[in-house]
């Protein structure tokens, strides 16, 4: 009896679980959405041993068709089938690509889209864009899988608007594994030349564009708006836009982009970026433009030219903020032009643990990270020397409405007759225990300009900081200060010990080790703070002080300048 009432137990507990079990290994038998599969041991799913792989494969409850250089006349691409190129000697290589002109293939539409899985058995293509059928591609509407595919040969010619793989690239939709060789050119102002695809609501993932893509309207490697994901994708091609802007992977990004690396030329009229020209409510994370063998070249004629994103934007989606976010990017190239950013031009968002190594100049204005944020500035450092030489010079940015914490530049940063800093030109918000280790320069002769070791106009607040950079003014600034030339707050536990140097005698200028002027507004106050460069001033007109020259009674606490303690 007891023996018979166990056996019900364990049945009760053991039929559920192997029904479970059925199911889950009928589901991925009979995978259709083409998205992650464990490939290997089923027991990966339950914590066994077993490999993630993000390559889609093709639903079993398919029929497959091989096709052959010798059934190729007889087989239709067309919704529901699996298909997989066997290419041989003189047929699908390098040299013999297939012709897929000549393959029978029914482009999807928005209302039928392609639903196929198609390998193409890492055989080399090649297709002509034809002008009536350019905007839409080799697949038109997609929503089933490639995988394997290149596009070596043809002429991509030039048409009003062009796409090599698809027009759209629907939710259900993936590109894996997949190259672009064609060069593509497109003449409509305002459209677009893409390597990829249209418009991407699905994902492109380890692929490379190495077409050169023209356009007069917006030119991008890989895809004209990103509403979808790409991953783990390079642009090796030379991206171009005659009179509006380019970039190396995407045009608009309102979805994900990671770990996407440009390795092209970007070169445009109004607006240069290695990665994106627009990102809404979206996310660059792990971008990498250049590398630190090979210098890419960013270039805008007529506008700014940027390392990894043009503009960054945040959206309303149901009452809430969806912020643009830029995380673990890094620019290697060094850029040269009207203005220049290592990392982005005006971000609507926050920008978070990026790096740029690369040499930023500007006869104009030009900045580490970027010219203007409204967000958000944490964990991210410049390495490359600054050089701006008529409006401003920052090591980090420009203007931000927003926190700089825990970020340092390591960069020189000179300017001719512009603003130098070592961090940024303006603030409005918190800086927190960031450091500047690079030398802040002036060489020209404009006056009302300013130079500081952090900061050139501070509201708000600046804690735990340091700057350990040389400032050195060869001629004329009005205003400088160790770490802020003017403030309108607190700068409290902070340390300056980079020296202060003014080379020519006649020329009058205010100094401070730690401001130059202490604005009397926004509760102002420096404390605890420090001063140990000294100065090397040469003007018999200086107006100088180890903390601040002009300030209000009372707002100097506990503060010490070259050993000395003051209260004032």
């Amino acid at each position: 009896m007891i023996k018979e009432e166990l056996d019900k137990k364990r049945n009760l507990f053991f039929t559920p679980l192997i029904i479970i079990v059925c199911l889950v290994i009928l589901g991925l038998l009979s995978f259709t959405s083409y998205a992650l599969i464990t490939q290997g041991n089923f027991g990966a799913l339950f914590g066994g041993k077993g490999t993630i792989s993000d390559r889609p494969v093709p639903p079993s409850n398919r029929e497959t068709i091989i096709i052959t250089k010798h059934n190729k006349d007889d087989v239709v691409i067309q919704s529901g089938y699996n298909y997989v190129f066997q290419g041989e000697e003189k047929w699908g290589t390098e040299k013999h690509p297939i012709d897929l002109n000549s393959i029978n293939l029914i482009k999807g539409a928005q209302d039928e889209p392609l639903d196929a899985y198609i390998d193409g058995g890492n055989n080399y293509f090649k297709y002509n864009l034809i002008s009536q059928e350019a905007s839409s591609g080799l697949l038109g509407v997609f929503s089933g899988a490639i995988v394997d595919f290149n596009i070596y040969k043809g002429n991509g010619g030039n048409h009003p608007k062009a796409a090599v793989f698809a027009s759209v690239l629907t939710s259900q939709g993936v590109i894996y594994n997949c190259s672009n060789f064609l060069d593509v050119s497109s003449y409509g102002k305002d459209e677009f030349s893409a390597g990829f695809v249209e418009n991407l609501e699905g994902t492109i993932i380890k692929s490379v564009n190495y077409g050169d893509i023209t356009a007069n309207g917006y030119a991008s490697g890989f895809a004209n708006i990103v509403k979808g994901k790409i991953y783990n994708c390079k642009n090796s091609g030379k991206i171009e836009s005659k009179d509006s802007k380019a970039a190396g992977i995407a045009n608009e990004v309102l979805g994900t982009i990671k770990n996407a690396q440009n390795l092209g030329k970007i070169d445009a009229n109004n607006g240069a970026a290695g990665i994106a020209i627009k990102v809404i409510g979206g996310e660059l994370a792990d971008c990498v433009n250049g590398s630190s063998q090979i210098n890419v070249q960013i270039y805008a004629s007529s506008a700014q030219s940027v390392g990894i994103v043009y503009k960054v934007e945040s959206v309303e989606i149901d009452g809430k903020t969806q912020k643009g976010i830029i995380s673990k990017c890094v620019n290697y190239a060094d850029i040269d032009g009207h203005e220049a950013f290592g990392i982005a031009y005006r971000v609507q968002g926050d920008v978070t643990d990026s790096k740029n190594y690369g040499l930023i100049t500007s006869y104009k204005s030009c900045a580490g990270i970027a010219d203007y944020i409204e967000g958000n500035l944490n964990n991210t450092q410049n390495h490359g020397a600054i050089t701006g030489d008529n409006e401003k010079a920052s090591g980090l940015v420009h203007k931000i409405k927003g926190n700089i914490i825990g970020c340092q530049n390591n960069g020189d940063v000179k300017t001719a007759s512009g603003h130098a800093s070592g961090i940024a030109f303006e603030f409005n918000g918190y800086i927190i225990n960031s450091k500047n280790l690079g030398q802040v320069r002036k060489t020209s002769w404009d006056i009302n300009k300013y130079a500081a070791g952090l900061v050139s106009v501070g509201y708000g607040q600046i804690i735990n900081c340091q700057n350990q950079g040389q400032i050195i003014i060869d001629n004329l600034a009005s205003y400088v200060g160790g770490i802020a030339a003017i403030m309108s707050g607190q700068i409290i536990n902070t340390q300056s010990s980079g020296k202060i140097i003014q080379n020519n005698m006649y020329q009058p200028i205010t100094v401070g080790g730690i401001a130059a002027v202490l604005n009397n507004e926004n509760s102002p106050l420096i404390e605890d703070c420090v001063f140990s460069g000294g100065f090397d001033i040469k003007s018999i007109q200086a107006r100088k002080h180890y903390i601040a020259y002009e300030y209000t009674t009372g707002t100097i606490k506990n503060c010490v300048g070259m050993g000395e303690e003051f209260n004032l």
